[in-house]
Protein backbone atom coordinates (compact mmCIF):
# COMPACT_ATOMS: atom_id res chain seq x y z
CA UNK A 1 0.00 0.00 0.00
CA UNK A 2 1.50 3.24 -1.02
CA UNK A 3 1.56 6.58 1.35
CA UNK A 4 2.41 8.56 -1.04
CA UNK A 5 3.61 9.72 -4.71
CA UNK A 6 7.43 9.05 -3.56
CA UNK A 7 8.85 6.74 -1.30
CA UNK A 8 12.26 5.61 -0.22
CA UNK A 9 13.56 2.84 1.88
CA UNK A 10 15.68 4.01 4.65
CA UNK A 11 15.57 0.75 6.35
CA UNK A 12 14.35 -2.46 6.62
CA UNK A 13 11.21 -1.09 8.40
CA UNK A 14 11.52 2.85 8.13
CA UNK A 15 10.46 4.51 4.53
CA UNK A 16 9.77 8.12 3.56
CA UNK A 17 7.30 9.26 1.79
CA UNK A 18 6.38 12.49 -0.88
CA UNK A 19 2.89 13.14 -0.29
CA UNK A 20 0.90 14.61 -3.42
CA UNK A 21 -0.57 17.44 -1.25
CA UNK A 22 2.34 18.32 0.70
CA UNK A 23 6.36 19.29 0.03
CA UNK A 24 7.35 18.01 3.31
CA UNK A 25 8.19 14.16 3.68
CA UNK A 26 6.62 11.76 5.55
CA UNK A 27 8.13 8.60 7.92
CA UNK A 28 6.27 5.49 8.00
CA UNK A 29 7.65 3.27 10.75
CA UNK A 30 6.40 -0.44 11.03
CA UNK A 31 6.91 -2.04 13.97
CA UNK A 32 7.11 -5.72 15.16
CA UNK A 33 3.62 -6.14 16.26
CA UNK A 34 2.43 -4.52 12.97
CA UNK A 35 1.17 -1.15 13.91
CA UNK A 36 2.80 1.47 12.18
CA UNK A 37 4.01 4.77 13.03
CA UNK A 38 3.47 7.99 10.50
CA UNK A 39 4.88 11.36 11.14
CA UNK A 40 5.97 14.25 8.99
CA UNK A 41 9.74 14.88 9.29
CA UNK A 42 8.69 18.98 8.71
CA UNK A 43 11.15 19.31 6.10
CA UNK A 44 11.36 19.26 2.35
CA UNK A 45 15.15 18.01 2.34
CA UNK A 46 15.37 14.80 2.08
CA UNK A 47 18.63 14.24 3.47
CA UNK A 48 17.20 16.08 6.66
CA UNK A 49 14.19 13.91 6.45
CA UNK A 50 16.24 10.90 6.34
CA UNK A 51 18.38 11.93 9.44
CA UNK A 52 15.01 12.56 11.14
CA UNK A 53 13.39 9.08 10.45
CA UNK A 54 16.30 7.45 11.53
CA UNK A 55 16.28 9.44 14.73
CA UNK A 56 12.71 8.74 15.28
CA UNK A 57 13.39 4.84 14.50
CA UNK A 58 16.40 5.14 17.30
CA UNK A 59 14.13 6.82 20.12
CA UNK A 60 11.24 4.46 19.52
CA UNK A 61 13.09 1.46 19.10
CA UNK A 62 15.16 2.41 22.57
CA UNK A 63 11.51 3.01 24.34
CA UNK A 64 10.46 -0.06 23.08
CA UNK A 65 13.82 -1.93 24.57
CA UNK A 66 13.61 0.29 27.74
CA UNK A 67 9.89 -1.38 27.98
CA UNK A 68 7.74 1.71 27.68
CA UNK A 69 5.16 2.92 25.23
CA UNK A 70 6.59 2.99 21.48
CA UNK A 71 4.79 6.20 21.41
CA UNK A 72 3.61 8.29 23.79
CA UNK A 73 1.68 11.45 22.08
CA UNK A 74 -1.99 10.04 23.11
CA UNK A 75 -3.23 9.91 26.30
CA UNK A 76 -4.76 5.89 25.74
CA UNK A 77 -0.83 4.87 25.08
CA UNK A 78 0.21 6.17 28.38
CA UNK A 79 -2.89 4.87 30.26
CA UNK A 80 -2.39 1.31 28.82
CA UNK A 81 1.19 0.99 29.87
CA UNK A 82 0.27 2.10 33.25
CA UNK A 83 -2.32 -0.06 33.72
CA UNK A 84 -0.46 -2.86 32.41
CA UNK A 85 2.59 -1.78 34.33
CA UNK A 86 0.57 -1.80 37.56
CA UNK A 87 -1.63 -5.34 37.30
CA UNK A 88 2.11 -6.99 36.49
CA UNK A 89 3.02 -5.74 39.93
CA UNK A 90 -0.15 -6.64 41.52
CA UNK A 91 -0.13 -9.98 40.05
CA UNK A 92 3.21 -10.29 41.18
CA UNK A 93 2.27 -9.72 44.74
CA UNK A 94 4.50 -6.65 45.15
CA UNK A 95 2.13 -4.24 43.86
CA UNK A 96 0.19 -1.07 46.04
CA UNK A 97 -3.53 -1.73 47.71
CA UNK A 98 -3.93 2.06 45.80
CA UNK A 99 -2.80 0.38 42.38
CA UNK A 100 -6.37 -1.15 41.85
CA UNK A 101 -8.04 2.22 42.59
CA UNK A 102 -5.45 4.09 40.04
CA UNK A 103 -6.64 1.44 37.46
CA UNK A 104 -10.26 1.50 38.06
CA UNK A 105 -10.06 5.64 37.50
CA UNK A 106 -7.64 5.18 34.39
CA UNK A 107 -10.44 2.27 32.61
CA UNK A 108 -13.51 3.71 33.94
CA UNK A 109 -13.60 7.27 33.50
CA UNK A 110 -9.61 8.79 32.24
CA UNK A 111 -9.32 6.60 29.21
CA UNK A 112 -13.26 6.78 27.91
CA UNK A 113 -12.29 10.38 28.33
CA UNK A 114 -9.20 11.26 27.12
CA UNK A 115 -8.00 8.31 25.16
CA UNK A 116 -7.53 10.46 22.04
CA UNK A 117 -6.43 13.57 23.19
CA UNK A 118 -2.72 14.58 23.44
CA UNK A 119 -0.97 14.49 26.78
CA UNK A 120 0.20 18.06 25.95
CA UNK A 121 -3.40 19.40 25.40
CA UNK A 122 -4.81 18.21 28.62
CA UNK A 123 -4.91 21.95 30.53
CA UNK A 124 -6.73 23.19 33.01
CA UNK A 125 -9.64 23.72 30.74
CA UNK A 126 -9.77 19.86 29.52
CA UNK A 127 -9.87 18.99 33.00
CA UNK A 128 -12.83 21.41 34.07
CA UNK A 129 -14.56 20.05 31.08
CA UNK A 130 -13.80 16.52 32.30
CA UNK A 131 -15.17 17.29 35.32
CA UNK A 132 -18.39 18.24 33.62
CA UNK A 133 -18.67 15.02 31.44
CA UNK A 134 -17.77 12.50 34.18
CA UNK A 135 -20.52 14.55 36.90
CA UNK A 136 -22.88 14.52 33.83
CA UNK A 137 -22.52 10.79 33.53
CA UNK A 138 -22.11 9.70 36.77
CA UNK A 139 -25.51 12.16 38.16
CA UNK A 140 -23.71 13.03 41.04
CA UNK A 141 -20.97 15.48 42.61
CA UNK A 142 -17.27 13.79 42.78
CA UNK A 143 -14.61 15.24 45.00
CA UNK A 144 -12.77 18.72 43.56
CA UNK A 145 -9.36 17.89 44.79
CA UNK A 146 -7.31 17.63 41.20
CA UNK A 147 -8.46 20.57 40.08
CA UNK A 148 -7.64 23.94 41.10
CA UNK A 149 -9.87 27.02 40.32
CA UNK A 150 -7.21 30.05 41.07
CA UNK A 151 -4.08 29.95 43.08
CA UNK A 152 -3.04 32.99 45.43
CA UNK A 153 0.91 33.12 45.28
CA UNK A 154 3.22 35.41 46.88
CA UNK A 155 0.54 36.12 50.87
CA UNK A 156 3.25 35.84 53.17
CA UNK A 157 3.09 33.89 56.57
CA UNK A 158 3.70 35.90 58.76
CA UNK A 159 4.12 34.07 61.93
CA UNK A 160 6.70 32.36 60.07
CA UNK A 161 8.01 34.87 57.32
CA UNK A 162 7.42 31.76 54.52
CA UNK A 163 5.72 32.54 51.16
CA UNK A 164 2.58 30.84 51.22
CA UNK A 165 1.04 29.16 48.15
CA UNK A 166 -2.68 28.39 48.43
CA UNK A 167 -5.21 26.62 45.66
CA UNK A 168 -8.83 27.24 46.11
CA UNK A 169 -10.64 24.19 44.86
CA UNK A 170 -13.45 24.60 42.28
Amino acid sequence: MSYGIYTIKVHKKLKLDKRANSANWYARLTLDNGKRIVRSMKTEDLEQAKERALELYYDTRARIKNKLPAQTRKFRHVAEFAVQRMQNELNDGYGKQAYKDYISALTRWLMPYFGSTDIDKIDLAALTAFDHWRTQKHTKQFSQSGICKQTMRGQRDDAKGLEVSRCSLL
